[in-house]
C-alpha cells in the first residue's frame, strides 16, 4: 500500500470514530506531500461541513472536483455544502452534476430532492426522494423528507406513514426506552409512555394530544424535556422531566406519532379553546407593566435555533421587521431571549424596539413570555417555539414563512388547521422578507386607521 494510502486509511478511521481532529492531521499530512490528493481535499471538505464550516468545504471540495471531475461523490457534497450556504440554485446544479455521473445514486436524488424542496419545487422533490427509496427502500432519510413534503401538501395519511420512518434514526428517544410501541388502541390496564422529541416547539403543538389518549388509555405517563415541565404543569398537564426517574410502562409512543395514533384520516386536531394557560399573577405582572405603554402592543421574535438545519430560510433579520415601526400606533416589543438579542444593538436606532431584559423567562422557559403574550394585541414571529407558544395560547399571531415554509404550516392557505389564531405571510421569493413586511404593514395600517 502506498505510503499515502496508508495514511489516509488511518485518517478515514479516525474520522469514522468522531475523532475530527486526529483524522484533520493525517489529511493536511497527505496534501502536505501531494497537494493534488482529490481523495484528501475532498475528505478534508466533508470533515469541515462535518464542523460547521461551509465555506471552507466549499472551496476545498472545488479543489478535489478540480483534480477529479467525474467523481459523483464529490459534486454531491459540494451540493450540501453549497445548501448549508444558501446558495440553493448551485446546489441543485451539483446534485444534478452527481447524477449524471451516476444516476443510481441514492443520496445524490435525496439530497437534490432537499435542496428542490426548499426551491419551492415539490413535484420533481416528490419523484427524487421516491427515486431514492425505490433504490434503497431501507434508506431512512428520503421516507422522512418525503413525509415532510407529502404533509406540506395535506396529503396525511401517506404523510405521517412516511414521517414513522424517523423512529429508525439512530439516537431516536424510542430506542433510548426499548417498549413496544402503542398502536391507538384502548388499554384499560397498561401503561403508556408518550416522549417528546425534536423541539419545544414540536412538544408545544404535539402535547394537545393527551388528552385523547388519556380518553383511551387509564395510565399514561408524558416525559417531556425538562425546561417545558413548568410551563406544562401551570396549563393543566401531568408531566415529567426526560432525566427524572420515569415509572415503568408498557408500551411507548412519541407526541409526534399521536396525530396518526388518534385518528384514521390523520388530520390535525384542533382543540376549541386554548390548550396552554399562563400562571395569572405573571398574567397580572406582566400586564400592569405592558399598560404603560399606549397604542399597539406587538410582540416580535425573529431567530430560532442557529444549529437547526435549516434556521438560515426560516429565520430573520431583525431590521426586516422595520415596516411594522412605521405604522402609526405600532409599538414593537422583543420576545427574544439569548440569541438574537444582539440584533436590537446593532440596529443603532434605526427604529424602536423595546426589550423586556434579562428577566424575561429567568424561572423557566415560557413562563413569562406565555404570560406577556396574554397582555398583547398581536405577536409577529418567525418559525420558532414562539410561534407554537402564541397559538397553543389562543393569542392573535402573524407568522412570516419562507416560500417553501416547514410542513406543518401547508402551501395554500394563509390560516393554520393546528392554530386558529394563527395567519400565515409566505414568501413570494425564497430569500426575501421584504414582501412579507409590507404586506404585515399594510394590513396592520388597515387595522389602525
Amino acid at each position: 500500500m502506498p505510503p499515502d494510502d496508508e495514511t489516509l486509511s488511518r485518517a478515514l478511521a479516525h474520522h469514522q470514530a468522531g475523532r475530527l481532529a486526529e483524522a484533520e492531521q493525517l489529511y493536511r499530512a497527505i496534501l502536505a506531500v501531494d497537494s493534488n490528493h482529490a481523495g484528501a481535499l475532498h475528505l478534508l471538505g466533508v470533515l469541515a461541513m462535518q464542523s460547521g464550516r461551509a465555506s471552507d468545504a466549499a472551496g476545498l471540495i472545488r479543489q478535489a472536483i478540480a483534480r477529479n471531475p467525474r467523481e459523483s461523490v464529490f459534486h454531491s457534497n459540494l451540493g450540501e455544502a453549497c445548501r448549508a450556504l444558501g446558495q440553493i440554485e448551485d446546489a441543485i446544479a451539483c446534485f444534478r452534476r452527481s447524477l449524471e455521473l451516476e444516476p443510481n445514486f441514492p443520496a445524490a436524488h435525496n439530497n437534490l430532492a432537499l435542496a428542490l424542496t426548499v426551491s419551492g419545487q415539490l413535484g420533481e422533490a416528490r419523484e427524487h426522494f421516491e427515486t431514492a427509496i425505490a433504490l434503497d427502500p431501507n434508506y431512512i432519510e428520503p421516507h422522512y423528507n418525503l413525509a415532510r413534503v407529502l404533509l406540506l401538501e395535506g396529503d396525511y395519511q401517506r404523510g405521517w406513514a412516511e414521517f414513522a420512518w424517523r423512529e429508525r434514526m439512530r439516537g431516536h428517544p424510542s430506542q433510548r426506552f426499548g417498549l413496544p410501541a402503542w398502536t391507538g388502541s384502548a388499554e384499560e390496564h397498561r401503561r403508556v409512555l408518550l416522549y417528546a422529541e425534536q423541539g419545544l416547539g414540536d412538544t408545544i403543538q404535539f402535547v394537545r394530544y393527551v388528552p385523547l389518549v388519556q380518553a383511551r388509555v387509564r395510565n399514561v405517563t408524558v416525559a417531556v424535556q425538562p425546561g417545558l415541565v413548568p410551563l406544562l404543569t401551570a396549563s393543566g398537564y401531568e408531566v415529567v422531566g426526560m432525566n427524572e426517574p420515569l415509572a415503568a410502562a408498557d408500551l411507548q409512543g412519541s407526541l409526534a406519532s399521536l396525530p396518526a395514533l388518534t385518528s384514521e384520516s390523520g388530520e390535525p386536531y384542533a382543540p376549541q379553546s386554548p390548550y396552554l394557560k399562563p400562571e395569572p399573577a405573571r398574567v397580572e405582572k406582566w400586564r400592569d407593566r405592558l399598560q404603560a405603554t399606549k397604542g399597539l402592543r406587538i410582540g416580535i421574535a425573529w431567530q430560532g435555533n442557529p444549529a437547526f438545519y435549516s434556521d438560515r430560510f426560516r429565520s430573520i433579520p431583525l431590521v426586516a421587521f422595520e415596516p411594522l415601526a412605521r405604522v402609526p400606533g405600532a409599538n414593537l416589543f422583543s420576545l427574544q431571549k439569548d440569541v438574537g438579542v444582539e440584533q436590537i444593538r446593532q440596529l443603532g436606532g434605526r427604529f424602536p424596539v423595546l426589550d423586556l431584559g434579562e428577566e424575561l423567562d429567568r424561572d423557566a422557559p415560557f413562563l413569562d413570555t406565555a404570560a406577556i403574550l396574554a397582555s398583547l394585541d398581536l405577536v409577529i414571529t418567525s418559525d420558532t417555539s414562539i410561534a407554537h407558544l402564541a397559538g397553543a395560547l389562543g393569542a392573535r399571531t402573524w407568522l412570516a414563512t419562507s416560500f417553501a415554509p416547514d410542513w406543518r404550516w401547508l402551501l395554500a392557505r394563509e390560516d393554520s388547521p393546528w392554530y386558529s389564531s394563527l395567519r400565515s405571510f409566505r414568501q413570494s421569493r425564497l430569500g426575501d422578507w421584504s414582501d412579507v413586511f409590507e404586506r404585515m404593514a399594510a394590513a396592520l395600517a388597515l387595522e389602525t386607521r
